[in-house]
C-alpha cells in the first residue's frame, strides 16, 4: 500500500548523515528512499532483499549487501536502533525525533493505532518518549476509536493511557455530535423492527464528528501475467531453466496470490528484479551448485510461486554463502 513521508529540507545539514555521507556516500542517498520502510510509529521489519525489491527494484547498482552496508552506517551514527524479536530482525528511529518530522501523523490521523512491530525492549531513548508519543498522536481523537469500537459492537472496555473518562460516549452523544438523528427509547416492547435506523448502522457509513465517508480500500492492479512469463523467459530461461510457455490453471492461480499478498510485488519491475536475483545470487536454483551424487536442479515457474518456496527464495534461504557467513540473512 502506497504512503507518504514528509522529508525536510533541513536533511541535506543533519550532521548525523552529514557522518555517513563522509564513509560512503550511496548509503547516505539511500536514506529518504528507506524512509518509506517505516511504518507510522518509525519501525520497520528488516530484511535486505525485501527491501531491494520493493524500494530499489529499477536500481541496478543497489545490491543487498550496499543495503546492509547502509544498515550499519546508520545504526553506527545513531539514525536507527537495530533490535532483534522471535528471530526477526527489527529497525527503529526515535519516536520523538519521528514525529518531529511526520507531523501530519497528528490528530485524528492514528487515533488508538499501534504499530504491528515491536518495540525495542532497550532502546537508546528514554522508553517514557514512546507513551508520550502515542499520547499526543491520539489526544482529542479517542471519539473517533470509542465510535469505532461501537460500529463493530465490540464491549471490550477501551484502553488507553490518556483520561479515559473523557472519551466514554454513549451511542447518543456519537449521534449527536455527528449530526444523526437520536433514536428516542420505544415506551414498550414492539416486534415490529423500528422505522428509525439505529445508531451502529448509520456510524458504519459516516465518521464520527465530522460525517464524512470513509475511504475505500486501496485497489489492488491486475495481475500481468502475460509480462511476468516474458520476463522469466528472458531472464530465467537462459540460465538454463524451463521455458514457460503459458500461465494457466493452478499456475496462474498461484501467481494471483502472490502478486496480491505481496504489495512490494505489485509491478513488473519487481518480477524482473526477482528473477535477475534468483540468476545471480542462487546458484543452487539455476543448476551452478549440486551434490556430487544429484543431478542439477533447476527452478520452475509453479516451484516458485508455491507459498513455501516463494517466501524462503524471497528471504533469502537460497542465497549463495560466501566461506560460511550468509551474505543476506
Amino acid at each position: 500500500m502506497a504512503h507518504k513521508r514528509f522529508i525536510s529540507s533541513s536533511i541535506s545539514i543533519d550532521e548525523k548523515l552529514a557522518a555517513v555521507a563522509e564513509e560512503d556516500t550511496v548509503s547516505a542517498l539511500m536514506w529518504p528512499w528507506l524512509l518509506f520502510e517505516f511504518d507510522d510509529w518509525g519501525r520497520a521489519e528488516w530484511s535486505p532483499l525485501k527491501t531491494k525489491l520493493s524500494r530499489f527494484p529499477g536500481f541496478q547498482m543497489i545490491s543487498t549487501e550496499m543495503l546492509e552496508k547502509g544498515i550499519d552506517l546508520f545504526v553506527k551514527h545513531n539514525l536507527v536502533h537495530r533490535y532483534e524479536k522471535n528471530e526477526k530482525v527489527y529497525l527503529a528511529i526515535s519516536p520523538t525525533v519521528w514525529l518531529k518530522h511526520q507531523t501530519y501523523l497528528t490528530g485524528s490521523k492514528r487515533a488508538g493505532s499501534d504499530s504491528v512491530h515491536p518495540k525495542p525492549d532497550n532502546p537508546p531513548w528514554d522508553p517514557e518518549d514512546e507513551g508520550r508519543v502515542r499520547l499526543l498522536m491520539t489526544r482529542n481523537t479517542e471519539k473517533q476509536k470509542t465510535a469505532s469500537i461501537l460500529r463493530k459492537n465490540n464491549s471490550r472496555q477501551i484502553e488507553t493511557s490518556a483520561d479515559i473518562s473523557d472519551c466514554q460516549l454513549t451511542n447518543a452523544d456519537i449521534c449527536r455530535q455527528s449530526g444523526l438523528s437520536v433514536p428516542s427509547p420505544s415506551p414498550s416492547p414492539s416486534l415490529s423492527p423500528s422505522p428509525s435506523p439505529s445508531p451502529s448502522k448509520d456510524l458504519k457509513s459516516f465518521t464520527p464528528l465530522t460525517g464524512s465517508v470513509a475511504d475505500p480500500a486501496p485497489r489492488i492492479p491486475p495481475c500481468p501475467s502475460k509480462e511476468i512469463q516474458v520476463a522469466w523467459n528472458k531472464i530465467l530461461n537462459p540460465a538454463g531453466c524451463h521455458r514457460v510457455d503459458s500461465i494457466q490453471g493452478t499456475r496462474r492461480k498461484h501467481l494471483q496470490a502472490r502478486w496480491k499478498e505481496n504489495p512490494e510485488m505489485q509491478s513488473i519491475r519487481a518480477w524482473e528484479a526477482l528473477f535477475e536475483y534468483i540468476r545471480d545470487s542462487c546458484p543452487f536454483l539455476v543448476g551452478r551448485e549440486h551434490s556430487r551424487d544429484k543431478p542439477p536442479f533447476y527452478i520452475t515457474m509453479d516451484w516458485l510461486v508455491s507459498p513455501t518456496n516463494f517466501t524462503k527464495v524471497r528471504e533469502g534461504h537460497y542465497e549463495q554463502r560466501r566461506k560460511g557467513v550468509a551474505v543476506n540473512g
